[in-house]
């Protein structure tokens, strides 16, 4: 009895070990932001480590205008939740949706690039 005891605590410890001391647990606002930024590098817009997603933004808008309408919408409600006082839980909901949804092509049609300044 005693060592079938013993042997499902072993179990459960062993099944359970990892979430115990796991960091890797992201928030759902993260995990949404991190999503859109990797589909964002999926069509060549890499955010640098040290850009906060205002100067990503104007990344976008400037290098594609074609997704200039739905990254503004992801992008404010990202900047809304997480430097918010307030964050209403469907506002969440509704971030993670809009990231879900959101599938930018591989590449715009040649006419919605912008000419991009070189500025010196």
């Amino acid at each position: 009895m005693l060592a079938g005891l013993t042997l499902l605590v072993a179990a459960l410890f062993f099944r359970f070990y990892p979430r115990l001391f796991s960091k890797t647990t992201k928030h759902p606002v993260a995990e949404a932001y991190a999503l859109f930024c990797k589909r964002m590098a999926t069509v060549g817009l890499e955010k640098s480590p040290d850009q906060g997603p205002v100067n990503f933004l104007k990344k976008i808008k400037r290098l594609r205008p074609d997704l200039e309408t739905e990254a503004q919408e992801i992008i404010d409600l990202y900047v809304q939740i997480r430097f918010g006082k307030t964050t209403p839980d469907n506002r969440i909901s509704l971030l993670a949706t809009r990231v879900k949804r959101f599938k930018p092509f591989r590449k715009a049609k040649p006419d919605s690039y912008r000419t991009q300044e070189i500025h010196s």
